[in-house]
């Protein structure tokens, strides 16, 4: 049938009984979404990451559902069966798109699914920052009543520059807003019905970065905008402006973010992100994984010298993850599996 897939279910003309459908990184919540699944089909529970290291052990799956693994081509090209990915997360730059594409291999994310909460993980991070709150409760844990350190600054009227307007920033441009921030914002793909709507302005991204008090980050991570923030341009931003990534860690050249701590010219830090998070991640369960040749050493110095900075607060890419958002994540991504397998595939990254 033009323009149609064809259902999983009966690849080749002969029906397939049952599906082989892996769902990587599990946990009980997960455990009971996916079980929704029809009963004929052959559902499988992994709690650790697919990685190079034990993907000899899932050849037969036609399915993955993953959130955090690292699909290069080393590990997709070993699973000669597989149709499909289902990601429980909207990001997909830790997949080989390329590969999938060529393979026929239908990469499936989850839009839109924690747009609220990442916003509200912003502004917990800038409020943190700008009122100490790590330094002062640290402080009163010591039973210690003291100012020092502790003079923070107000969010109204501060410029803030919301660089990508997609369901995230659109967020946290209307949250800034309710703070009374007068906010700027930047998108190669302006949505200008919105922005007149809320009484906002496009800008080009050197105006955005050089007006900016805050400068929160929320884009994706796609071919062109690795290291959006470089060199050049911590060199035009005002001296003491405060930087929030909930976004991707390969946006930000995390060298000269260093530098540009050490020299005041970002006053702080709000990091959900880091480059190359996936792995570190990883090194819980290999710690050899930090000796491996893929990594810049100097891009996981960076890594370090930010957990340790006193004005940089780092969470684990935790912006996403609350009750309400995790639940539409799961939500999403089982209806995607069904979807695809009835051959009419829902929120397709490449197909």
């Amino acid at each position: 049938m033009p323009g149609r897939y064809l259902p999983l279910s009966y690849l080749g003309g002969t029906k397939v009984m049952p599906m082989k459908i892996i769902v990587f990184e599990n946990e009980p919540l997960i455990v009971d979404t996916f079980n929704r699944l029809e009963s004929d089909h052959d559902l499988r529970f992994v709690e650790g990451l697919l990685s190079e290291i034990n993907v000899e052990q899932y050849l037969d799956a036609n399915i993955i559902c993953t959130d955090q693994s690292v699909l290069g081509k080393g590990v997709l090209e070993r699973l000669s069966r597989l149709r499909m990915i289902a990601l429980r997360c909207t990001g997909y730059d830790h997949i080989d798109i390329t590969f999938c594409r060529d393979r026929g291999i239908t990469v499936c994310n989850i839009p839109g699914y924690a747009a609220n909460a990442v916003a509200e993980h912003t502004f917990a991070l800038l409020l943190a920052l700008s009122r100490h709150i790590e330094t002062a409760s640290q402080y009163t844990r010591r039973v210690a009543f003291k100012w020092e350190g502790l003079r923070g600054f107000e969010l109204k009227a501060k410029n803030m520059a919301v660089i990508g307007t997609g369901a995230i920033g659109k967020r946290v441009a209307e949250i800034a807003c309710g703070f009374g921030m007068r906010v700027v914002i930047h998108d190669l793909k302006p949505d200008y019905a919105w922005a007149d709507a809320h009484d906002l302005k496009y800008v080009d991204l050197d105006e955005a970065i050089r007006c900016a008090d805050v400068l929160s980050l929320n884009l994706p991570l796609v071919r062109g905008n690795r290291y959006l923030l470089g060199e050049d341009q911590f060199r035009q931003m005002k001296k003491g402006v405060v930087l929030i990534n909930t976004a991707r860690g390969e946006l930000v050249d995390l060298r000269e973010l260093v530098k540009a701590l050490n020299s005041g010219k970002v006053s702080a830090a709000g990091l959900d992100v880091l480059q190359d998070e996936h792995y570190i991640r990883a090194k819980d369960n290999n710690p050899e994984i930090y000796f491996n040749a893929m990594f810049d050493p100097q891009i996981m110095l960076a890594n370090i010298l930010l957990c340790h900075h006193p004005n940089v607060l780092v969470t684990p890419h935790i912006g996403w993850y609350t009750v309400e958002a995790e639940q539409r994540a799961l939500d999403i991504s089982l209806s995607n599996i069904k979807s695809f397998v009835s051959g009419i595939p829902h929120n397709v990254v490449t197909n």
